[in-house]
């Protein structure tokens, strides 16, 4: 019974949504990368919970492991913290 809202990149092609969630999901494109940005995007809005999920799974360094997977993860905790005091989602 949860409204779910899903996070993408821009330039990015998440997967489609079957047929019988499609009317309980919503897909908001912002970047993972820009603090600010991710703040500012709808994304976070009304949010409760927060599930983070995205990552990179394989990289040619270690450098480009953590600028999918640290970076991204420090972006997205700055952008609920910045949220304060206004609507800020609960759990992560």
């Amino acid at each position: 019974g949860w409204r779910v809202r899903r996070l993408a990149r821009p330039g990015s092609a998440p997967p489609p949504v079957p047929a019988p969630l499609a009317a309980h999901v919503d897909t908001v494109v912002a970047p993972l990368d820009d603090r600010l940005a991710l703040a500012a995007s709808p994304a976070l809005d009304g949010a409760d919970v927060v599930f983070h999920v995205a990552g990179v799974t394989r990289a040619r360094t270690a450098a480009q492991f953590a600028a999918g997977n640290v970076a991204p993860t420090i972006a997205l905790l700055d952008a609920i913290e910045r949220r304060r005091p206004r609507a800020r989602p609960g759990r992560l």
